[in-house]
């Protein structure tokens, strides 16, 4: 009887040792995982195919008007296995406007692995930077911005981390 009280009295005091190290395992699980995480950045020139402004009344610049939009994407430098300037992917995009000078871009970027895509609030004729909300292939659970150009012919830089 001795004996399976001390087996009782040493398990019972191991567990507490045994539950704060499977927590600490379990606390710096997300901690590693986060330093296997990769950072790669794309830069790209964006060339519109296409681009369409729906107008809603009133007439001219005004919350409820939408954008649609395609560009090529092409290389600012080499990446993906190409030279600069060459053409890497593309993309598409939907600008809503929520006044008559911001609103949200929603789009997916084309690259040679997978796609990127994003959303999130901008100011017209103004540099934003767009939360990437994921990704699919090689960019599948992407997080990071993009920070979209302005002009005819804008850079693109998307700022990504990989798992």
């Amino acid at each position: 009887m001795r004996r399976s009280l001390r087996h009782y009295a040493l398990t019972m005091s191991v567990r507490p040792l045994l539950a704060a190290l499977l927590l600490a395992g379990v606390a710096a699980a997300p901690a590693s995982a986060a330093a296997h995480r990769k950072s790669l950045v794309i830069t790209v020139k964006a060339l519109p195919i296409m681009a369409v402004q729906h107008d809603r009344a009133p007439k001219g610049l005004s919350k409820g008007d939408l954008f649609t939009g395609r560009d090529r994407l092409t290389n600012m430098a080499a990446q993906f296995g190409k030279k600069t300037g060459a053409a890497v992917g593309s993309d598409r995009w939907t600008l809503a406007l929520t006044s008559s000078s911001a609103g949200v871009l929603a789009g997916t970027a084309t690259f040679p692995g997978g796609t990127v895509s994003f959303k999130g609030p901008g100011r017209l004729g103004a540099v934003a930077r767009i939360p990437v909300t994921g990704g699919t292939g090689a960019f599948a659970g992407a997080q990071g911005s993009m920070l979209a150009g302005t002009g005819q012919t804008p850079l693109n830089t998307y700022t990504l981390t990989l798992p």
